[in-house]
């Protein structure tokens, strides 16, 4: 059973935009960050790729180029996140959060994507590096560099 209060873990979110059949799932045994109880979550691989680029691309009107380009920045990243070992790669960014929720409107994919990284993928990342606010800080100015 899952408990209401795993909120906390965006992973879930892939099954929201129409990639939960194609998502292996594992059961994992997790702990609530502010109760300390031990609940069973769900854990989500990102699956950005070619299946992600082509669905962006033609379902959410993401630029071409651009995708691939978001695509190995958030890879990059997912990287750094796995071999963190603070973290470790159960905290790597989801691909629902770089697919946009509708259709984004013509040149509007530059915008759209530095808009995430401000309002959601930032803040996550300060949260996962509380301890360390400059490492949250470089990930988020890679993110953003040339843009």
């Amino acid at each position: 059973m899952i408990h209401g209060s795993l909120t906390w873990s965006r992973h879930i979110r892939c099954v929201a935009h129409g990639f939960g059949h194609d998502v292996p799932l594992t059961g994992q045994r997790a702990q609530e960050p502010h109760r300390g109880r031990i609940v069973a979550a769900l854990i989500c691989e990102p699956r950005l790729g070619t299946a992600w680029r082509d669905w962006v691309v033609t379902e959410r009107a993401v630029d071409m180029t651009l995708a691939g380009d978001i695509e190995k920045r958030i890879l990059a990243l997912n990287e750094q996140i796995a071999a963190d070992a603070r973290l470790g790669k159960s905290f790597r960014i989801g691909h629902g959060y770089v697919t946009p929720p509708y259709p984004l409107e013509t040149g509007r994919t530059q915008k759209w994507f530095l808009q995430v990284i401000e309002t959601e993928i930032g803040p996550l990342l300060e949260e996962y590096w509380f301890d360390a606010p400059g490492e949250a800080q470089k990930a988020v100015e890679r993110l953003k560099q040339g843009w």
